[in-house]
Protein backbone atom coordinates (compact mmCIF):
# COMPACT_ATOMS: atom_id res chain seq x y z
CA UNK A 1 0.00 0.00 0.00
CA UNK A 2 3.06 2.42 -0.60
CA UNK A 3 3.72 2.69 2.97
CA UNK A 4 6.98 3.55 4.44
CA UNK A 5 8.55 1.16 6.32
CA UNK A 6 7.38 0.85 10.14
CA UNK A 7 10.95 0.85 11.67
CA UNK A 8 11.01 4.71 10.27
CA UNK A 9 7.53 5.81 12.42
CA UNK A 10 6.60 7.25 15.34
CA UNK A 11 3.13 6.34 16.43
CA UNK A 12 1.35 9.37 18.26
CA UNK A 13 -1.69 10.33 19.78
CA UNK A 14 -3.34 13.16 22.20
CA UNK A 15 -5.80 13.05 25.03
CA UNK A 16 -7.32 16.32 25.51
CA UNK A 17 -10.01 18.05 28.39
CA UNK A 18 -11.61 21.58 29.03
CA UNK A 19 -9.61 24.32 30.15
CA UNK A 20 -12.38 24.17 33.51
CA UNK A 21 -13.91 21.46 34.83
CA UNK A 22 -17.29 23.21 34.65
CA UNK A 23 -18.88 25.47 32.02
CA UNK A 24 -19.20 27.85 35.22
CA UNK A 25 -16.43 27.87 36.32
CA UNK A 26 -15.32 30.22 33.27
CA UNK A 27 -14.59 33.87 32.83
CA UNK A 28 -17.97 35.28 31.55
CA UNK A 29 -15.74 36.80 28.56
CA UNK A 30 -14.79 33.10 28.06
CA UNK A 31 -18.48 31.85 28.38
CA UNK A 32 -19.47 34.43 25.68
CA UNK A 33 -17.28 33.58 23.02
CA UNK A 34 -18.02 29.74 23.65
CA UNK A 35 -21.35 30.92 23.29
CA UNK A 36 -20.83 32.39 20.21
CA UNK A 37 -18.67 29.78 18.63
CA UNK A 38 -21.39 26.97 19.03
CA UNK A 39 -24.34 28.49 19.47
CA UNK A 40 -25.60 26.46 16.19
CA UNK A 41 -24.30 23.45 17.27
CA UNK A 42 -26.57 23.12 20.07
CA UNK A 43 -28.76 20.28 18.68
CA UNK A 44 -25.60 17.81 18.69
CA UNK A 45 -26.29 17.83 22.42
CA UNK A 46 -27.93 14.28 23.35
CA UNK A 47 -30.07 14.58 26.20
CA UNK A 48 -32.67 16.64 26.98
CA UNK A 49 -31.87 19.55 29.24
CA UNK A 50 -34.13 21.63 31.65
CA UNK A 51 -32.32 24.97 31.43
CA UNK A 52 -30.04 26.63 29.52
CA UNK A 53 -27.21 26.62 31.94
CA UNK A 54 -27.72 23.05 31.48
CA UNK A 55 -27.46 22.69 28.01
CA UNK A 56 -24.26 25.00 28.21
CA UNK A 57 -22.77 22.51 30.72
CA UNK A 58 -23.30 19.71 28.25
CA UNK A 59 -22.14 21.97 25.17
CA UNK A 60 -19.47 22.21 27.27
CA UNK A 61 -18.31 18.43 28.05
CA UNK A 62 -18.66 18.17 24.53
CA UNK A 63 -16.97 20.48 22.58
CA UNK A 64 -14.41 22.59 24.57
CA UNK A 65 -11.86 19.25 24.35
CA UNK A 66 -11.92 19.21 20.61
CA UNK A 67 -11.07 22.83 20.54
CA UNK A 68 -7.41 24.37 21.34
CA UNK A 69 -9.13 27.45 22.25
CA UNK A 70 -11.30 26.02 24.98
CA UNK A 71 -9.51 22.76 26.02
CA UNK A 72 -5.78 21.72 26.64
CA UNK A 73 -3.44 18.72 26.52
CA UNK A 74 -3.12 16.27 29.46
CA UNK A 75 -1.27 13.14 27.57
CA UNK A 76 0.83 13.11 24.36
CA UNK A 77 1.80 9.58 23.63
CA UNK A 78 4.61 8.48 21.11
CA UNK A 79 5.14 5.01 20.01
CA UNK A 80 8.26 3.18 17.68
CA UNK A 81 9.96 0.29 17.53
CA UNK A 82 13.67 0.27 19.60
CA UNK A 83 16.14 -2.43 19.70
CA UNK A 84 13.26 -4.94 18.07
CA UNK A 85 10.90 -4.34 20.28
CA UNK A 86 7.43 -1.77 20.05
CA UNK A 87 7.65 0.98 23.46
CA UNK A 88 5.67 3.73 24.23
CA UNK A 89 6.53 7.06 26.06
CA UNK A 90 4.18 9.48 27.60
CA UNK A 91 4.55 13.21 28.22
CA UNK A 92 1.24 14.05 30.45
CA UNK A 93 0.68 15.91 34.01
CA UNK A 94 -1.46 18.66 35.02
CA UNK A 95 1.12 21.52 33.89
CA UNK A 96 0.55 21.61 30.30
CA UNK A 97 3.65 23.83 29.17
CA UNK A 98 5.53 21.46 31.25
CA UNK A 99 4.83 18.24 28.97
CA UNK A 100 4.51 20.65 25.79
CA UNK A 101 8.32 21.73 26.48
CA UNK A 102 9.84 18.03 27.59
CA UNK A 103 7.10 16.68 24.19
CA UNK A 104 8.83 19.54 21.31
CA UNK A 105 12.15 20.16 23.69
CA UNK A 106 13.27 16.75 24.63
CA UNK A 107 14.74 13.47 23.06
CA UNK A 108 12.42 13.81 20.23
CA UNK A 109 13.53 17.32 19.38
CA UNK A 110 15.52 16.00 15.87
CA UNK A 111 12.57 14.15 15.08
CA UNK A 112 9.74 16.89 15.16
CA UNK A 113 12.24 18.67 12.79
CA UNK A 114 13.07 16.49 10.35
CA UNK A 115 10.55 17.09 7.43
CA UNK A 116 12.71 15.43 4.51
CA UNK A 117 9.97 12.71 3.83
CA UNK A 118 13.35 9.81 4.11
CA UNK A 119 14.44 9.34 7.73
CA UNK A 120 11.39 9.71 9.44
CA UNK A 121 7.55 9.81 9.06
CA UNK A 122 4.56 10.55 11.77
CA UNK A 123 1.56 8.33 11.74
CA UNK A 124 -1.45 8.90 13.70
CA UNK A 125 -4.98 8.87 13.15
CA UNK A 126 -6.93 12.06 12.16
CA UNK A 127 -4.07 14.02 13.30
CA UNK A 128 -3.95 16.33 10.28
CA UNK A 129 -7.09 17.65 11.46
CA UNK A 130 -6.84 17.05 15.38
CA UNK A 131 -4.12 15.96 16.91
CA UNK A 132 -1.09 18.09 15.00
CA UNK A 133 -3.59 21.84 14.66
CA UNK A 134 -3.97 21.27 18.38
CA UNK A 135 -0.65 20.55 19.64
CA UNK A 136 0.45 23.19 17.11
CA UNK A 137 -2.33 25.64 18.70
CA UNK A 138 -1.76 25.18 22.33
CA UNK A 139 2.02 25.54 21.83
CA UNK A 140 1.33 29.26 20.57
CA UNK A 141 -0.73 29.56 23.15
CA UNK A 142 1.43 28.59 25.83
CA UNK A 143 4.42 30.74 24.24
CA UNK A 144 6.43 27.82 22.98
CA UNK A 145 8.26 27.66 19.75
CA UNK A 146 6.64 25.31 16.65
CA UNK A 147 8.57 22.11 15.49
CA UNK A 148 8.77 22.33 11.88
CA UNK A 149 6.49 19.03 11.26
CA UNK A 150 3.36 21.12 12.35
CA UNK A 151 4.19 23.96 9.63
CA UNK A 152 2.88 21.24 7.45
CA UNK A 153 0.04 23.16 6.36
CA UNK A 154 2.58 25.85 4.68
CA UNK A 155 4.04 22.59 2.76
CA UNK A 156 2.33 21.81 -0.87
CA UNK A 157 0.85 18.27 -1.01
CA UNK A 158 3.31 15.83 -1.73
CA UNK A 159 5.72 18.14 0.50
CA UNK A 160 3.74 16.54 3.50
CA UNK A 161 4.98 12.99 3.23
CA UNK A 162 6.28 12.56 6.54
CA UNK A 163 3.15 12.29 7.69
CA UNK A 164 0.73 9.48 7.42
CA UNK A 165 -2.67 9.49 8.54
CA UNK A 166 -4.16 6.08 8.86
CA UNK A 167 -7.94 7.87 8.92
CA UNK A 168 -7.60 9.50 5.55
CA UNK A 169 -5.75 6.05 3.98
CA UNK A 170 -8.64 4.15 5.09
CA UNK A 171 -11.28 6.29 4.16
CA UNK A 172 -9.93 5.36 0.37
CA UNK A 173 -11.14 8.67 -0.88
CA UNK A 174 -14.80 7.85 0.05
CA UNK A 175 -16.62 10.85 1.63
CA UNK A 176 -18.62 9.13 3.95
CA UNK A 177 -15.75 6.25 4.34
CA UNK A 178 -14.02 7.20 7.85
CA UNK A 179 -14.52 5.38 10.67
CA UNK A 180 -13.09 4.79 14.17
CA UNK A 181 -10.20 3.65 15.44
CA UNK A 182 -11.84 1.22 17.05
CA UNK A 183 -13.77 0.45 14.29
CA UNK A 184 -10.75 -0.19 11.86
CA UNK A 185 -8.87 -2.23 14.51
CA UNK A 186 -11.90 -4.92 14.97
CA UNK A 187 -12.78 -4.93 11.33
CA UNK A 188 -8.72 -6.06 10.90
CA UNK A 189 -9.19 -8.14 13.27
CA UNK A 190 -7.10 -6.85 15.95
CA UNK A 191 -7.57 -6.91 19.57
CA UNK A 192 -8.90 -3.62 20.34
CA UNK A 193 -9.02 -2.61 24.34
CA UNK A 194 -12.29 -2.53 25.91
CA UNK A 195 -12.32 -0.96 29.61
CA UNK A 196 -13.77 1.42 31.14
CA UNK A 197 -11.96 4.37 29.39
CA UNK A 198 -13.05 5.85 26.20
CA UNK A 199 -12.56 9.41 24.73
CA UNK A 200 -15.49 10.90 26.46
CA UNK A 201 -14.83 9.40 29.73
CA UNK A 202 -10.73 11.59 29.91
CA UNK A 203 -12.67 14.64 31.23
CA UNK A 204 -14.21 12.64 34.44
CA UNK A 205 -10.58 10.47 34.64
CA UNK A 206 -8.79 14.22 34.64
CA UNK A 207 -10.62 15.92 36.94
CA UNK A 208 -13.05 14.03 38.96
CA UNK A 209 -10.58 10.91 39.50
CA UNK A 210 -7.31 12.53 39.24
CA UNK A 211 -5.77 9.62 37.34
CA UNK A 212 -3.50 10.90 34.99
CA UNK A 213 -1.89 7.44 34.38
CA UNK A 214 -5.31 6.39 33.67
CA UNK A 215 -5.55 8.80 30.82
CA UNK A 216 -1.51 7.68 29.58
CA UNK A 217 -2.54 4.08 29.58
CA UNK A 218 -5.47 4.53 27.88
CA UNK A 219 -3.66 6.54 25.54
CA UNK A 220 -0.56 4.31 25.18
CA UNK A 221 -3.37 1.50 24.21
CA UNK A 222 -4.40 3.44 21.01
CA UNK A 223 -0.98 3.97 20.46
CA UNK A 224 -0.20 0.45 20.25
CA UNK A 225 -3.80 -0.24 18.12
CA UNK A 226 -2.30 2.74 15.63
CA UNK A 227 0.57 0.47 15.66
CA UNK A 228 -0.71 -3.12 15.34
CA UNK A 229 -3.13 -1.39 12.14
CA UNK A 230 -0.14 -0.05 10.58
CA UNK A 231 1.44 -3.53 10.66
CA UNK A 232 -1.56 -5.30 9.40
CA UNK A 233 -2.13 -3.30 6.11
CA UNK A 234 1.68 -3.67 5.59
CA UNK A 235 1.00 -7.03 5.29
CA UNK A 236 -1.49 -6.49 2.18
CA UNK A 237 0.35 -7.34 -1.05
CA UNK A 238 -0.56 -4.90 -4.10
CA UNK A 239 -0.71 -6.47 -7.88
Amino acid sequence: MNLPSIEKILFLDIETVPQYETFKEASELLKDLFKQKFKTKTNEVLTQPSSEEELWEEMWNLKSPLSAEFGKIVCISVGTIFNGKFVTKSFSGDDEKALLNDFVNGKLNSQLNDTSGKNLFWCVYNGEVFDLPFISKRLIINGLNIPKIFLYPNFKPWERNFIVDLKNVWKWDVFDGAVSLGLLGYSLGLSVHKDEMNGSKVKDVYYLEKDIKKISDYCQKDVTLLFNIYSKLLEINVG
